[in-house]
């Protein structure tokens, strides 16, 4: 398989066929693109991480790069939420986000979860503004993220412009 695709298998009961239909027509842009086999007990899925890298593979990064990517999480799932693919509803586990840092941009691989509360949504998005073994360029930006993600009463839209302008002060700043 290409170094640009990475496979994952689904049960048959784990992915609805409606959200396979949204997901392989690429209506959703918080999930990567991919495509769908289906067979005997379960489906499979190859999506295209073309242009992205594995968040867990990032050595160095700037904070301007994570809170992009962490802003274009929170613009996407609106989308994902105006197609029935509900924020909250999908993880956001480091090992399914891929991270373009040229843009700087994220994309999810689909993985069903539990649902999760909007603090349990916040605490995953500040998770993600923390890579375990990637050197920050930016500490100070990345704390301010932090710090407006801890802010659970203010609106995720409020959160997110709060976001946009700390990413684009870093970026400034080179960071």
């Amino acid at each position: 398989m290409d170094d640009d695709k990475i496979e994952v298998v689904y049960r048959n009961n784990e992915l609805e066929r409606f959200r396979q239909d949204i997901l392989a027509g690429n209506l959703c842009d918080i999930f990567l693109p991919v495509s769908f086999i289906r067979a005997d007990g379960y489906v499979g899925a190859v999506y295209d991480m073309q242009g992205y890298e594995r968040y867990s593979d990032i050595r160095e990064v700037r904070a301007s790069t994570l809170i992009g990517a962490v802003t274009s999480i929170m613009e996407k799932s609106r989308q994902g939420d105006r197609r029935y693919i509900f924020s909250g509803e999908y993880s956001l586990d480091p090992a399914l986000v891929f991270i373009n840092t040229r843009i700087p941009d994220a994309a999810l691989i689909y993985r069903r979860t539990e649902p999760m509360s909007r603090r349990e949504i916040l605490d995953c998005l500040k998770h993600l503004l923390q890579p375990d073994d990637a050197d920050v360029r930016g500490a100070d930006y990345i704390r301010k993220a932090l710090f407006l993600l801890s802010d659970s009463h203010k609106s995720f839209g409020i959160i997110r412009h709060d976001l946009m302008a700390v990413g684009t002060e870093a970026f400034r700043a080179e960071c």
